[in-house]
């Protein structure tokens, strides 16, 4: 088994609609001992974006360097795909990655034309997240010698004070390749420290393993951020039923909660609010993700917070179990509505089929990207895309109404009053303001924001 840490400094928090700057990775053997020269790699800015004041604050990347010495984001989504698929069997891990790093690569492979999701699953791939790893140890009191307190001794899962308490002779860097090498180094201690139950929660990144994990007992730990440290973690569940739409994904219920209590909630309200469904009870769980389950064992219940009544609620589901499955049948077959923008349509019904069927013309696109005949996809989103990555990427052979129909898009997107979710002008300047007002604000801090506000001139359309 080969493995690759990666990490990603970005232009801000949109998954959709901002942009992958830098790019760092370590490929290590089945042992976590490096193999390879580590890897680094830098994108030029698009036209299109105005970045996050509050982010170059604290990835501190320069703009122009990146304009000047960066890949074009096509190229640059070409050479991650790269890493990642070259060779089968690959793990690829990095930290927080569920909730940000992943789908930042999978809307920019999206949006350059490439697999956005067989990287972590094809050939044997798969990928894991190492701070589920650290919570998953934590949760069950299976740290060994480590630590998962900050300085001020309180429980923090961040990767600086991690590697402040567990690691000699660290570099806190605040870049892509250096937070890589620490979630490697990182990830040796844990193995090492906690051996027996390391490789059991990374063997749940295999769906089947997962799946037979979850009908073990009639009841399972769950360990995630989503219940929070004054629960530590954790969380008794029972499964209630698949997922009505999304084959790979099951619908529990959390045994804090009294199932009768739902019975009576509006259908609508718990469509619409994601919290509330969780508050209520549901849990949806992504088995093909790896998630951080364990089979019932009463020897772990030591761990729980909060679940006195967990055998009288399993109980309740029980008595009540059709009625939450209808429920939950009604709740979760609210499919994703079609996206205004073409950037954001990659969880669109109809991704798939309209990905397989351009599959060819895909190929010859990327044969020849500058040239090919964007005219035979058989749908308007390949279609747009492609021009799209044109645009951005190698302006040079678009046409000059193309040139003058993009140059009118950026200036709509940018000027745009109300966005679908990218940064606009007036958004920009707003964070600048913030970032302005603070007491005591350091004077290379001022000099980023001076220089943002030059790019954002070369790129924002002139009165």
């Amino acid at each position: 088994m080969r493995n690759i840490f990666y990490d990603y400094e970005t232009s801000g928090f949109s998954r959709s609609f901002d942009q992958v700057f830098s790019f760092g990775a370590v490929v290590t053997d089945e042992n976590f001992n490096l193999i390879e020269d580590p890897i680094e790699l830098h994108c030029r800015p698009r036209p299109d974006i105005l970045p996050s004041p509050k982010a170059m604050l604290v990835n501190r990347l320069d703009l122009e360097m990146l304009a000047s010495n960066g890949l074009t984001e096509y190229e640059f989504a070409r050479r991650i795909h790269d890493v990642f698929t070259k060779e089968t069997n690959t793990c690829i891990f990095g930290y927080n990655s569920k909730k940000f790093d992943d789908s930042f690569t999978e809307f920019l492979f999206y949006r350059n034309l490439l697999p956005p999701y067989e990287w972590r699953f094809r050939n044997g791939n798969s990928s894991a997240d190492l701070i589920e790893l650290f919570r998953f140890a934590h949760s069950f009191g299976r740290l060994g010698g480590l630590s998962c307190l900050d300085e001020n001794n309180r429980l923090s899962f961040k990767l600086e004070d991690l590697a402040k308490r567990n690691l000699t002779n660290i570099s806190i860097a605040h870049d892509a390749l250096s937070d890589a090498m620490t979630t490697q180094r990182l990830c040796k201690e844990l193995k090492s420290s906690s051996t027996k139950l390391f490789e059991f929660g990374l063997g749940m990144r295999s769906f089947n393993r997962a799946s037979e994990e979850l009908v073990k007992r009639k009841q399972f730990f769950h360990s995630d951020v989503c219940y929070g440290a004054e629960k530590n973690n954790l969380a008794l569940l029972t499964l209630i039923a698949k997922h009505p739409l999304i084959p790979k994904r099951v619908i529990a219920w959390r045994l804090d909660k009294d199932p009768r209590e739902v019975i009576v909630l509006s259908i609508d309200d718990l469509k619409a609010d994601r919290n509330l469904r969780f508050d209520a009870g549901f849990v949806e769980l992504k088995v093909n993700r790896g998630p951080m389950i364990v089979a019932y064992n009463e020897a772990f219940n030591s761990q729980l917070i909060g679940f006195d009544h967990a055998e009288v609620n399993f109980q309740l589901v029980t008595e009540n179990l059709e009625s939450l499955r209808e429920i939950a049948s009604q709740v979760y077959s609210s499919s994703y509505s079609p996206s205004e923008d073409v950037d954001n349509a990659l969880y669109d019904s109809s991704f798939f089929n309209e990905f397989d069927a351009n599959q060819r013309y895909i190929s010859d696109f990327h044969e020849a990207p500058n040239s090919f005949n964007l005219g035979k996809f058989t749908n308007s989103r390949f279609t747009k895309l492609g021009l799209r990555i044109r645009a951005r990427n190698m302006p040079e052979h678009l046409t000059e109404t193309q040139k003058v129909r993009f140059k009118q898009f950026v200036a709509d997107r940018l000027s745009s009053e109300n966005s679908l979710g990218w940064r606009t002008a007036k958004e920009f300047y707003e964070e600048i303001a913030e970032i302005k007002e603070r007491e005591n604000i350091a004077s290379d801090d001022l000099e980023i924001i001076d220089k943002l506000c030059d790019y954002a001139k070369t790129i924002l359309p002139q009165s």
